[in-house]
């Protein structure tokens, strides 16, 4: 299977939903799971029905059949026989997850509760008529890490991330979308605003009234140290141009490597201001962004991309 279906583009407002942090996060996983189910059958369907070598998926279609309990179905009656059951068998399937920690039913409810909620609050900040915000290439082995930070005791060997770094992540990931090339600027007020699921301070004032958590905005300083510790954790990359005060805004980049980062950030610059002055100083910080690159990736300066977060690094009491 594919790693492009291990991924979800949740609406942003996901954020806003639910009593607390926890009941958020469990829900969003279980939306995920039937997401990610949902499309494992299209993408199978396309591929039986263009006529592609089916051996690995019928391998596959096997396995599941003990969690559905179907029994002798071929490739074209299954394909007939799609039901929500096959989108819960396949997204377990696919994330390699226990089909004990979670039900058909409860699956589809939370699946119906989220999007219903997400219907609920585009009407009432008058976004039916416009786009709705998503957090592009969100990794559901993310959505996990947080949900076992969440619900489980840590046992010192699978990764965690906390909710407040999730947050972030997800806020940065929505700014830079689904862009060409995949980077942003983005200042510290908006993350502070995305990372409460609101894209816009409208929509945020439109929606704060149905918010049935406690949750406040992060601190500018919490913001710093979080975006901090997600780029040196490889969740995306981050540039803060020098402008010799403490800066407002960030550039971050996503599929992308520090200097390439470095360089978008500059031509941005170079073209709002102009002058060979632009193109020195542009010149000048992708010189440095490969330095940095090369001593990023010395032995001793590693650390695990992505999928998971070492928890040291995130220690809020340790890091403050």
């Amino acid at each position: 299977m594919s790693t492009a279906h291990k991924f979800i583009n949740p609406p942003l407002i996901a954020l806003a939903y639910g009593t607390s942090e926890r009941e958020r996060i469990d829900t969003l996983l279980q939306w995920g799971l039937i997401d990610v189910g949902r499309r494992c059958f299209q993408h199978w369907k396309k591929q039986i029905q263009a006529g592609t070598d089916a051996g690995e998926i019928l391998q596959a279609i096997g396995r599941i059949r003990t969690l559905i309990d179907r029994h002798d179905i071929d490739a074209d009656k299954w394909l007939e026989t799609y039901s929500d059951e096959t989108a819960w068998a396949l997204g377990v399937e696919t994330l390699g997850l226990n089909p004990e920690w979670r039900t058909v039913r409860p699956c589809l409810d939370a699946h119906t509760r989220l999007s219903t909620f997400f219907d609920q609050m585009r009407k009432a900040t008058g976004g039916m008529d416009k786009k709705p915000c998503f957090v592009h290439g969100l990794k559901l082995d993310w959505v996990l890490a947080t949900w076992r930070t969440l619900w489980q005791a840590d046992n010192g060997k699978d990764d965690r991330l906390e909710y407040g770094h999730f947050a972030v992540l997800c806020a940065v990931l929505s700014k830079i979308g689904s862009n060409k090339p995949p980077a942003k600027r983005c200042g510290c007020y908006e993350i502070q605003r995305r990372a409460l699921g609101y894209s816009s301070a409208g929509e945020m004032e439109a929606a704060l009234p149905f918010r049935q958590d406690s949750a406040q905005p992060m601190s500018r300083d919490m913001i710093d140290r979080r975006t901090q510790q997600l780029a040196l954790a490889h969740f995306f990359v981050r540039h803060t141009p020098k402008t010799g005060k403490r800066a407002q805004t960030a550039w971050y980049g996503s599929g992308i490597d520090r200097a390439k980062l470095v360089q978008i950030a500059e031509a941005a610059k170079m073209k709002a201001k102009g002058g060979w002055k632009a193109r020195w100083r542009a010149q000048q910080a992708v010189q440095t962004a490969l330095y940095d690159n090369v001593i990023a990736f010395q032995p001793g300066a590693e650390m695990r991309a992505g999928s998971g977060v070492d928890s040291s690094r995130f220690n809020e009491q340790k890091t403050g």
